[in-house]
């Protein structure tokens, strides 16, 4: 028994179909090159199965087996576990120090310092005032001097204040936005986890969800610090999660199912937006502590920034205004015949008295002597007093990034009290800065590495192309050829 005649034919047709297919990958790659979260395919090509396949005393007389030619075994991606988990983590880290500097960056612009519309001007240009004022005490001119200096420092704080507890609310609210988001990519990794293990068992290769499922688990990792793994109990899945300081890891995705972050007992999310319903973003506590990356990380830190200038700023101004209601006080107005009793500021909203009137600017130390300073030299050395009853600043709040309370207590000038808090933004936004710049290295160094792994290299690809046509062309030559023989074998029939 001797092998068919055509079965030599069958080889050649298997390399032209399998070079079709190869050039079909390549084609597919150089179209995607552009496309975000695409990973370079390749062809593996395999050794058809020879025959016959077992040898028999029915084969064909034949020395061993025969090749049957080639075939596409599969459409792999190429990609490194290793790399990509490598690379979130660094673009978590960058997204965190990105989102932290640009959010200090506003802060700086808030406090404008130094400038002629910033805080510690308008103090300055307060205490100047009153120097003003102690060189001509019955100057009408002077003491309106007092009042507007007054009026414009109630006003910059409280610029200064509603723009700082602006920028705060809107950090909360993003903070809320970005876990409806991470919420989101949780319920679609599930989703796609499920699609690639149905794939998978019919056999083939889900390169395309995979994609889908890589640019999502990108998304999550640029939100938070997310760790993931494959899930034993599914083929193809990987399971998503949150790792606390101490403890079990909080799911995010397990399989098939998605859980909603942050898991606090009784909490409601937005049907549309998947956003936890709360009252504030301090209720979410003590979960966002958990996120240690990423852009939630980022604004996580900055809120802590605005709390930590609000409290600082306020504890400032409620001693500065204590201490100059009190100097205001111990004088007498304008051929005023008593004691003042009429506060410069309010004590309770540390706004200027706008029904306060230059008559009552207690400029004397004695009543009915408007030509008396005294008071006046008084209230302007406050400005350099530093161990005074009211320079101790202390203040407090509690941190979202750490989930600890944060307090702090010491004493200056009020200049200097002010000049501190500026200057502690200004070293922690370098301190960011600097870091976001080593950051930012790394993640270009993982994001290169990850590129040359699976991006689209199109000078390859035209390589690969040339290769598998001139193997088309090999193949087609070798069918005419055998075709030739065929007709010379039939003629001679």
């Amino acid at each position: 028994m001797s092998i068919s005649t055509f079965s030599v034919l069958n080889i050649g047709v298997t390399a032209l179909d399998a070079m079709q297919q190869a050039q079909a990958v390549v084609a597919n790659n150089m179209a995607n090159a552009n496309t975000p979260g695409y990973v370079q395919e390749s062809a593996a090509f395999a050794e058809a199965p020879p025959y016959p396949p077992v040898p028999s005393n029915n084969a064909p007389i034949i020395s061993g087996q025969l090749g049957q030619g080639v075939q596409v075994a599969a459409v792999n991606r190429q990609t490194s576990a290793f790399v990509n988990q490598q690379d979130r983590a660094n673009q978590g880290v960058y997204n965190m120090y990105k989102t932290h500097s640009q959010n200090l960056s506003s802060i700086e612009a808030i406090l404008n310092e130094p400038s002629s519309q910033s805080l510690q001007n308008a103090l300055d240009q307060f205490f100047q005032s009153w120097q003003t004022l102690s060189t001509d005490p019955s100057n009408t001119a002077a003491r309106q001097s007092v009042l507007s200096s007054a009026q414009t420092l109630g006003q910059t704080f409280q610029t200064v204040t509603t723009q700082l507890q602006q920028t705060q609310t809107n950090l909360g609210t993003t903070i809320i936005g970005q876990l409806g988001e991470l919420n989101q990519y949780a319920s679609q990794v599930a989703t796609l986890n499920k699609q690639i293990a149905g794939v998978l068992a019919a056999g083939e290769n889900p390169n395309q969800l995979l994609d889908q499922r890589g640019v999502l688990l990108n998304q999550m990792a640029g939100l938070a610090g997310i760790s993931y793994s494959q899930d034993p109990s599914m083929n193809g899945a990987v399971n998503v999660s949150i790792q606390p300081p101490t403890g079990s890891p909080i799911p995010l995705v397990t399989g098939s199912t998605a859980t909603k972050y942050p898991p606090i007992s009784g909490m409601t999310f937005s049907p549309t937006t998947m956003q936890p319903i709360v009252s504030s973003v301090s209720s979410l506590q003590p979960y966002l502590s958990y996120i240690t990356s990423g852009s939630i990380a980022g604004n996580l830190q900055s809120y802590d920034d605005t709390s930590n200038v609000l409290g600082n700023l306020n504890a400032v101004l409620t001693q500065f205004v204590s201490a100059v209601n009190y100097q205001q006080k111990q004088g007498y107005g304008l051929n005023s015949s008593t004691q003042s009793t009429t506060d410069l500021f309010n004590p309770t909203t540390l706004s200027f008295n706008s029904g306060m009137t230059p008559d009552q600017v207690a400029a004397s130390s004695q009543s009915s002597q408007p030509g008396n300073n005294t008071n006046a030299l008084a209230m302007t050395k406050l400005q350099n007093v530093s161990n005074g009853p009211y320079n101790t600043f202390t203040y407090s709040y509690n941190s979202l990034a750490t989930n600890t309370p944060v307090s702090s207590t010491y004493s200056g000038t009020f200049d200097q009290a002010i000049g501190q808090m500026v200057s502690n933004i200004g070293v922690e936004t370098a301190a960011v800065n600097s870091s976001q710049t080593t950051a930012q290295a790394l993640s270009q160094q993982s994001s290169q590495l990850r590129q040359s792994i699976s991006g689209v290299d199109q000078n390859q690809q035209a390589a690969n192309m040339v290769a598998y046509q001139n193997s088309y062309n090999a193949a087609a030559k070798f069918i005419s050829i055998f075709d030739q023989m065929l007709q010379t074998l039939i003629s001679n029939v």
